[in-house]
C-alpha cells in the first residue's frame, strides 16, 4: 500500500545525505573493515580535523559504506548537508585517499536553439553570456556545465542543449520561465 508520509520521509532523508566517492582501493577496504559506529566517528573526525570553523562541530547521524565503496552520510538538517557540500575541499581529503564529495547538479533541456549561436568548446564564454541573459530569473546562480544533448547535434541547424546548474531552485526557475539565449526564450 503506498503510504505519502514513507515517502516524505525518504525524500528528506535523501536532502541531509550527502555521497562521497572514494576510487582508492585501500581506502575502499580499510572503510570496509570498519563497524558503523567507527565509520560514524571516523567521518566526524574527518570533518572536525579540516580546523574550518563553519563545519568543524558539525556531527553525523550516520555513515555507511554502499556496494560501490563508496560512502553515504547524513547529518540532522538540510542546512549541515549544504555547509559540509560547500566546504567539501576542507574535510574529504581526511576521510582518506581518492576521497571526493559527489556535488549534484540539475540539469535544464533547452529545445531548439541554433547550433550555429552556440560554440560548445568555449564554456566561460557560454556561461557568462547565459548568465547575463537570465540574470532576472537566476541573479546567483552557478552554471556547472553546458553541452549538446546528442553528439550529432553540430551536424543540425537546431538542437536540445543541456545547462547544469548547483542548484535545485535556479534549474526549476529556469523551467518555469524558460532559457533566454541570444533574446529568445526556449523551453
Amino acid at each position: 500500500m503506498h503510504n505519502p508520509c514513507n515517502q516524505r520521509a525518504s525524500q528528506t532523508q535523501i536532502l541531509r545525505e550527502i555521497i562521497v566517492n572514494i576510487r582508492d582501493p585501500i581506502t575502499i577496504a580499510s572503510i570496509g573493515a570498519m563497524n558503523p559506529r567507527s565509520l560514524k566517528a571516523h567521518v566526524d573526525r574527518a570533518i572536525e580535523q579540516s580546523s574550518n570553523e563553519h563545519i568543524r562541530k558539525l556531527k553525523t547521524v550516520s555513515a555507511n559504506q554502499l556496494k560501490s565503496g563508496d560512502l553515504s552520510v547524513k547529518t540532522a538538517t538540510t542546512k549541515d548537508i549544504e555547509a559540509l557540500r560547500q566546504f567539501a575541499k576542507d574535510w574529504e581529503n581526511h576521510i582518506g585517499n581518492g576521497a571526493a564529495v559527489r556535488i549534484p547538479t540539475y540539469g535544464v533541456l533547452a529545445h531548439g536553439i541554433r547550433t550555429s549561436s552556440m560554440n560548445i568548446d568555449r564554456f566561460t564564454e557560454i556561461r557568462d553570456d547565459l548568465l547575463q541573459d537570465n540574470k532576472a530569473f537566476i541573479p546567483r546562480a552557478d552554471i556547472k556545465y553546458v553541452g549538446w544533448l546528442t553528439q550529432s547535434a553540430s551536424k543540425k541547424t537546431a538542437s536540445l542543449v543541456v545547462v547544469e546548474l548547483s542548484r535545485a531552485e535556479d534549474a526549476n526557475k529556469l523551467i518555469d520561465e524558460g532559457l533566454i539565449w541570444q533574446g529568445q526564450v526556449f523551453q
